[in-house]
């Protein structure tokens, strides 16, 4: 995917930062590979139909749903494809936003007395990311029919399952607004 995505994907593929080709993606493959950018996020930010597919893309809103697409777009296009290691994805995904947020050791670590919050990978889990399958109010993705290879088959949050094959198991509401901690900061 590069610039060439907003042609087939119009606003939808509005995002801040804007997507990458060529040798900018490359640029940046290469420094996520070696710590040079630590922390990737999601800019999950979904919007209506009726503003991710305005007329100017200069008038669409940027974000959409990535909060399920980020994990299996990085195991299929850097971990399978070799240019990322897992470890890197981790670290990039979970332990550097959890420092950079005073949140670790308490979030991102496997430690006694830390939150328990574990993502469990089928590496080899093959699936096709499908708006229909999303679980949010709005699923819009640029990244729709994409085959993808890796994804999370169980979350665990505070020690409790929440996900298991696709299927949400906590009740709305479950989730708890989380603040750093001044002993780790």
């Amino acid at each position: 995917m590069g610039r060439d995505v907003y042609g087939a994907a119009g606003g939808v593929a509005s995002v801040n930062p804007p997507i990458r080709g060529g040798t900018d993606a490359v640029a940046l493959r290469e420094a996520l590979a070696d710590g040079r950018i630590d922390i990737v996020a999601s800019d999950h930010a979904p919007h209506l139909v009726e503003h991710k597919r305005r007329a100017s893309i200069w008038d669409v809103p940027p974000g959409f749903a990535g909060v399920e697409t980020l994990l299996p777009l990085l195991l299929t296009r850097g971990v399978h494809e070799g240019w990322l290691t897992l470890e890197r994805l981790v670290h990039a995904t979970s332990e550097a936003p959890a420092r950079a947020w005073g949140l670790w050791p308490r979030k991102a670590s496997l430690e006694v007395g830390s939150d328990a919050d574990v993502t469990i990978i089928d590496l080899d889990r093959a699936t096709v990311i499908a708006e229909a399958a999303l679980h949010g109010m709005n699923n819009l993705s640029p990244f729709e029919g994409w085959a993808t290879r890796g994804a999370a088959v169980t979350t665990i949050v505070r020690g409790e399952i929440v996900m298991r094959d696709r299927e949400l198991l906590a009740s709305p509401g479950a989730g708890r607004i989380v603040g750093a901690d001044p002993q780790h900061e």
